[in-house]
């Protein structure tokens, strides 16, 4: 299946509507976002209980990897009960970090390089460096 990139809302697409992402399933403010092979889900609302269950599972049929930005509220609940990896990372275009839920798996070196971007120094609350060392104050005060 080809994906067209951009904004899909419910019922507007041929892809939206072959995954079940319809008008009579979620409301209109709800809306996916492909880009760079990535399925961005955001402020997903179900007017119906399971819909959102019954797109997951054929997202996952696609083999797709997704992203739930900014999780808030039922979201969050939803995610840690369905066991989902949680990821905050630096995005450079809202120059802030991210939070989202995800499909896709973290290697133990991704994992290790994160943790060294997202340590904090306790001595001066400056963030990065090369093992213990802070880059800001050059101190040992990185966990």
């Amino acid at each position: 299946m080809t994906i067209q990139e951009g904004q899909h809302v419910p019922g507007k697409t041929q892809f939206a509507v072959d995954i079940g992402f319809t008008e009579d399933l979620f409301n209109d403010y709800s809306y996916l976002w492909f880009k760079d092979g990535v399925l961005w889900l955001s402020f997903i609302s179900s007017k119906q209980k399971g819909a959102f269950r019954t797109l997951m599972q054929n997202i996952e049929k696609l083999g797709l990897i997704w992203r739930i930005p900014t999780p808030m509220g039922r979201m969050v609940e939803i995610g840690i009960k369905q066991g989902w990896s949680l990821f905050i990372e630096y995005d450079e275009d809202m120059e802030d970090d991210l939070e989202y839920f995800t499909n896709e798996e973290e290697t133990e070196d991704e994992y290790q390089e994160r943790m060294l971007r997202e340590s904090v120094c306790h001595s001066c609350g400056g963030t990065g460096g090369e093992g213990h060392v802070c880059e800001k104050c050059g101190g040992l005060g990185h966990d």
